[in-house]
């Protein structure tokens, strides 16, 4: 994500990341000088830039990762709402490192399949789509988001990440932003949120207790 910073800061671009336009955009280039900007989309209201090098695509070949990570960052351009960053985890290379970014006017459901729909088609064309069959995608809990992955990657496993659970200051929000993150809304609907959560605390604290009683 820094690195990716640095490009739209970077003054050879002769942009500030705030000050970044649709019209200029097409002249957006990584840290070693090569075309970043590869695609912008409309869909009404929603606009959608993605951004990727050559030898980003390359790295994902050669590395197959098996597991991706996708990451949403807040400080963008005006008019836009996220940066979504796309990372993969190459076992061979012990580490993840990026493959994508898309500045999106939106966080919706329908953005994020327009975004997946969109980002498949660059695949296509670098003739690596089958790269997201049969992996992990870890994102946080964002409902719409969850739903999306699942819609448009079904044959790939999902997982969570607890990053921002763990930023949270209470065990409550954590346990409702959960309960919230996983049942659809007419469930919810149907749900006393505060009674579940106590319901929670109940089982939790008898749990304690028949561990501290084990342990005498």
């Amino acid at each position: 994500m820094e690195k990716t910073r640095e490009v739209f800061y970077n003054e050879k671009n002769r942009l500030m990341f705030p000050k970044v336009t649709i019209e200029n955009v097409l002249h957006i280039k990584n840290n070693k000088g090569k075309p970043f900007y590869q695609k912008i989309c409309f869909r009404g209201s929603l606009t959608l830039l993605f951004f990727f090098s050559e030898d980003q695509i390359k790295l994902l070949k050669e590395a197959q990762p098996k597991q991706f990570f996708l990451d949403g960052f807040f400080k963008t351009p005006k008019d836009f709402d996220q940066l979504i960053s796309i990372f993969a985890f190459s076992a061979s290379r012990q580490g993840a490192f990026a493959i994508a970014h898309c500045l999106v006017t939106g966080r919706s459901e329908d953005t994020y399949n327009i975004m997946f729909d969109e980002y498949v088609t660059l695949l296509d064309y670098y003739q690596c789509r089958e790269i997201f069959n049969s992996t992990i995608i870890t994102t946080d809990f964002e409902v719409a988001l969850l739903n999306s992955v699942s819609t448009k990657f079904p044959q790939s496993k999902q997982s969570g990440c607890f990053f921002p659970l763990c930023a949270m200051p209470d065990a409550k929000s954590k346990v409702l932003w959960i309960i919230r993150s996983v049942f659809p809304k007419k469930i919810l609907s149907a749900i006393d949120t505060n009674k579940l959560f106590m319901l929670y605390r109940t089982l939790k604290n008898s749990t304690s207790v028949q561990s501290d009683q084990a342990k005498l």
